[in-house]
């Protein structure tokens, strides 16, 4: 199944500010227009990203897609879809974030400006109609797949009408359980940190250009603490509310009170504002969790281990419902849920998002086993937080797809193809009643769809 069909093109709204060529008109859909370096950029971002560009029909593929998006739009415009101006700049500013983070600009707003030769301000502005335009037919594109379902017999067929010489090989794969014990941070814990940046404050205040040099020093937030803590512009939406709640009320270069929130304890100071967004410098310090009670959990979870494995003992999902401390997996008999597929089985590379040292301990089990208790660590991987037991469910061998193995696959693959003959069948109808034109440098592509009348 072809990777860029059907895909509303999510690609960067921000494309090289250099080599840009003479621009001409690609295709016209409605009232629309595509231009040539439409179609360049967004081919080039998938050679960059993907090596896409091996396949010389790589520019034609981006063209169906921005042909359909265009599409989409004119039916938009028809049906009067509305998108929320609040979500466009939530995006907006992601988006203009995830690029200030890149090694290029190094969160500095000067240099993106510099790059692009103009201020931040008049930047977002160029690339607010893109974001709206693609939210829109977003909306559009999910009215057309919204009632699809699959059914057992639709999965068969499917299979079926795969030629068995075309089955694709599925790696190994493993479906994991978790019970977790994460010890409670004691209120004197808490007081130290907080007393500390409190007396961190102190100082402050009367002098807030000691921020920097103080979150520097003290900060345990690795990513902004090497910047004096500043953490670049952001909206409302990318902070967690208690954090939010005091950034967005400080006025000048005002030093906060202690902040508290699922990442610890925070001083904030405001740097500026520009609109609805605001860049802010903290200090963070985690309290940390004593080491007696670090090994209690520990202690826990081995006689837990030792229960668990007697025969005729409590099942797994009944002891992760009664004592896991994850509230994600204990409802679930403490199976962990793949994100990406919100299936229960991961591969190997997406063990790894889970913890990337979870293989080499699953590598050694047989199906049916439960780990002893392995440390559970923070997001930077350097404090042990608590621990977990670990149960292999499954573990398949490598196979071609069959229905018996694999069949929560096949029933996204079912129900992928059947969003893809609906929208081929959408495009069709709405094709015959849109003027749509498209240059010759184009016209012997090789499109999935009939897009000349």
């Amino acid at each position: 199944m072809k990777k860029l069909l059907f895909a509303i093109l999510l690609l960067p709204i921000i494309s090289s500010a250099q080599g840009v060529v003479l621009d001409k008109i690609a295709a016209i859909v409605g009232e629309n227009i595509v231009t040539k370096s439409d179609v360049e950029q967004q081919t080039l971002y998938l050679t960059q990203q993907e090596g896409a560009a091996k396949s010389p029909n790589l520019p034609c593929r981006v063209l169906e897609d921005i042909l359909f998006e265009k599409l989409l739009l004119n039916q938009a415009k028809i049906d009067s879809v509305e998108v929320d101006d609040k979500q466009i700049e939530a995006d907006l500013n992601k988006r203009v974030d995830y690029y200030l983070s890149s090694p290029l600009f190094n969160g500095e707003v000067k240099k993106l400006e510099a790059y692009y030769g103009k201020p931040l301000s008049e930047i977002k502005d160029d690339f607010r109609k893109k974001i709206r335009d693609q939210m829109l037919a977003q909306k559009v594109q999910a009215n057309i797949t919204a009632d699809i379902k699959v059914s057992p017999n639709d999965i068969v067929r499917f299979y079926n009408s795969i030629p068995k010489d075309s089955l694709p090989l599925i790696n190994t794969e493993f479906e994991i359980g978790q019970i977790v014990k994460k010890p409670v941070i004691s209120q004197g814990e808490k007081d130290r940190v907080r007393n500390f940046l409190e007396d961190l404050r102190n100082e402050i205040k009367d002098n807030p250009a000691l921020f920097a040099a103080k979150a520097l020093i003290n900060s345990e937030d690795q990513g902004s603490r090497v910047k004096g803590g500043e953490l670049g512009y952001l909206n409302r939406d990318q902070l967690v509310p208690e954090f939010a709640a005091v950034a967005f009320n400080l006025k000048d270069k005002f030093c906060s009170e202690v902040v508290e929130t699922d990442f610890g304890f925070h001083i904030i100071q405001l740097i500026d504002r520009r609109g609805e967004s605001i860049n802010v410098r903290h200090i963070l310090i985690s309290p940390k969790v004593l080491v007696e009670d670090l090994q209690k959990a520990d202690k826990f979870l081995d006689s837990l281990y030792l229960e668990l494995i007697k025969p005729g003992a409590m099942s797994f999902s009944k002891a992760a419902e009664l004592y896991s401390d994850d509230a994600d997996t204990k409802k679930n008999g403490g199976m962990i849920l793949n994100p990406a597929t919100n299936a229960t089985r991961f591969d190997l590379q997406e063990i790894n998002t889970i913890d990337n040292t979870l293989y080499y301990t699953l590598d050694k089990m047989n199906e049916g086993d439960i780990s002893k208790p392995l440390s559970v660590k923070n997001r930077s991987g350097d404090v042990i937080t608590g621990y977990r037991l670990v149960f292999l469910k499954t573990r398949t061998k490598p196979h071609v797809l069959s229905i018996k193995e694999d069949y929560q696959k096949l029933q996204m693959l079912t129900e992928n193809d059947k969003k893809r003959k609906a929208i081929s069948k959408w495009i069709d109808e709405k094709r015959s009643k849109t003027y749509i034109k498209i240059d010759n440098e184009y016209i012997n592509c090789s499109f999935d769809n009939k897009w000349i009348n």
